[in-house]
């Protein structure tokens, strides 16, 4: 629940509001999207979204955070990449390897079309799974509980993916993850058109740049919405718990 004075951006015309509000808000952008596009410093920007959590919980007009205290962004940041690898990375990885397993195995015994259809269908099994995951909403709500809470434990939890497909968190959460669509969509295009078209070294890195920041933007956007969803999802909860 936040705590100051002023609530959550329930809608993306507010969190965009809010982000711009900042005079510095595109060279805070374009840091943290330099920071993405390095890879060593995903985890500082990972931490500057996560610091962003923090102060819309807090209630600040303008939750774009200064760039400072890089070392703290760090250290935080690093529990973010955690919780995407625990709901994405991790168990991608383990579909990866009982695909290659099967596979190997129905190398020995099993040959032709048969093999490839059972190694497709596995495959598809570890796709559903993403798309589940990120219908659920349950990486980015998992970061909002953490930093709400403190504790990294409680956010690693599969529940969180049940109960993001379940109402009423799929009708808290689902109007904020279908409005940064266009967002990540812009992101993707730009970096598609960095990696695709024949460029120079400097002109490639610099669409890739600006793809990387178009990415962070989208970051946090949705984590301004999604921090209003959780809100506005526990105020029901409780007063239904008092209505009983």
């Amino acid at each position: 629940m936040y705590v100051g004075q002023q609530p959550p951006a329930a809608t993306l015309k507010a969190a965009l509001g809010n982000i711009h509000r900042d005079g510095h808000w595109w060279y805070k952008v374009l840091i943290g999207g330099a920071l993405l596009t390095s890879i060593v410093g995903w985890s500082i920007a990972e931490g500057y979204q996560l610091e962003s959590i923090e102060n819309i919980q807090r209630g600040f007009p303008t939750p774009l955070p200064r760039w400072a205290d890089w070392s703290t962004k760090l250290l935080i940041g690093f529990f973010g990449i955690i919780i995407d690898f625990f709901f994405f990375a991790f168990p991608c990885l383990l579909g990866a390897f009982g695909v290659l397993v099967v596979s190997l195995i129905m190398g020995i015994w099993i040959e032709g079309p048969l093999r490839q259809t059972i190694t497709q269908v596995l495959a598809i099994l570890v796709a559903g799974y993403v798309v589940l995951v990120w219908a659920s909403s349950a990486g980015i709500v998992s970061k909002v509980l953490f930093v709400r809470d403190g504790g990294i434990s409680a956010a690693l939890e599969t529940k969180l993916i049940r109960q993001g497909l379940r109402q009423p968190a799929l009708t808290a959460y689902g109007p904020a993850r279908l409005q940064t669509l266009p967002f990540y969509a812009l992101a993707l295009v730009v970096l598609a058109l960095g990696w695709s078209v024949p460029l120079s070294g400097w002109i490639r890195l610099g669409v890739i740049w600006l793809g990387m920041s178009s990415f962070f933007y989208a970051r946090l956007v949705v984590v301004q919405l999604y921090a209003a969803a959780v809100a506005e999802l526990e105020r029901r909860r409780f007063a239904e718990a008092h209505r009983r």
